[in-house]
């Protein structure tokens, strides 16, 4: 289950006796027969059905959902604004009961999203009130959260994820495997020596990039990709790695076949051979971490999508920062977001409903 369930606990405001209305601690007690006392404030019984209504903002939609006392549910998405959502779960309800019958409901409003003013909240005969008593006391607030996480779809799941970390690919959203196409960039910098950038995508959009001072080949370049791409998958789940640098998969394979990373290294000029050595290092080092992890060679720049995208992320990990532009989330959440729109399915549009 996804961790959205923060509630705003407001307590209503509700009919007391002759018309009066309070809240608890406002002078809302009564006198116990025989005992000189008093007892505390109770909610009088409400007349009528009892609904809860669950509003959750999910990505850029709303999604509404209720359940009754006697089993009914429904749930549906809405345009992001929490005054839509809670009016269409009011018609959804109103259209399930009848115009003519008395109903309670208790809204609650779960995070990320604005309470609305709704204690109390009329509309015909429906009494609206947020976490009202009674209603909770009947249990349907449970029925109308599970409804309305019955709405979730994979990719919601994969935009909360990615809204709370685009860096790091988390192993519950596993189809199989993970696969990351990985890829290195080496340019010529404005002093005139020369430095790479790397970058890594998932399928589902996880996706990093940086800068690579130092840099003379592009093997070491493709090798630094590898390592952060393999740093960000997680343990207990097979790895498929994909790179277009033949040189780079040969390394690794040689030293996870018992080769010293020192030996492997000694093909790469001296400038960035103990780099490379390093490097080999960590990433067979992770790979042993993981598990199950295969490196597969893709051509390059043949317009396989997720390299593609990894190559963007690289170039733009090298010429950003060159810029002067050390803060590359944006623009890696640009590259994550065209990918998604373009190859992941059932994606909801900016700013659309379903």
């Amino acid at each position: 289950m996804l961790a959205l369930n923060t509630t705003l606990d407001v307590a209503p405001t509700l009919p007391g006796r002759n018309g009066e209305t309070g809240r608890p601690g406002a002078g809302f007690s009564m006198g116990r027969p025989g005992v000189g006392g008093r007892i505390p404030w109770e909610p009088p019984v409400l007349p009528g059905l009892l609904f809860a209504i669950d509003i959750r903002r999910i990505n850029r939609t709303m999604i509404w959902a209720w359940a009754d006392d006697v089993g009914g549910t429904a749930a549906g998405r809405c345009d992001n604004s929490p005054d839509a959502a809670v009016r269409a779960a009011v018609k959804s309800v109103r259209a399930a009961v009848g115009r003519h019958h008395e109903v309670n409901a208790s809204v609650t409003f779960r995070a990320g999203v604005e309470a609305l003013a709704l204690s109390p909240f009329e509309t015909g005969l429906m009494h609206l009130g947020i976490r009202v008593p009674q209603v909770e006391r009947a249990g349907v607030a449970d029925a109308a959260e599970r409804a309305a996480l019955a709405m979730l779809t994979r990719a919601d799941v994969v935009e909360v994820a990615l809204g709370r970390s685009l860096r790091t690919v988390p192993g519950d959203l596993a189809d199989g495997e993970i696969v990351i196409a990985v890829d290195g960039s080496l340019g010529a910098t404005p002093s005139g020596g020369r430095a790479g950038g790397w970058g890594w995508i998932s399928t589902e959009g996880f996706a990093d990039a940086g800068f690579l001072a130092g840099a003379r080949r592009p093997v070491l370049a493709e090798l630094a990709a590898i390592t952060k791409a393999c740093a960000a998958a997680p343990a207990d789940v097979p790895l498929r790695v994909l790179c277009d640098s033949k040189t780079a998969l040969s390394m690794i394979e040689q030293v996870r076949d018992g080769r010293s990373a020192d030996a492997v290294a000694e093909r790469v000029p001296r400038c960035n051979r103990s780099d490379v050595a390093a490097a080999l290092e960590r990433i067979v080092g992770r790979c042993e971490k993981l598990g199950a992890v295969t490196f597969d060679w893709v051509k390059g720049h043949a317009g396989h999508p997720l390299q593609e995208a990894a190559d963007r992320l690289a170039v733009l990990g090298r010429r950003r920062t060159q810029a002067g532009l050390t803060d590359l989330s944006t623009w890696i959440a640009d590259v994550s977001r065209e990918w998604r729109a373009e190859h992941v399915n059932n994606l909801i549009p900016e700013g659309k409903g379903a």
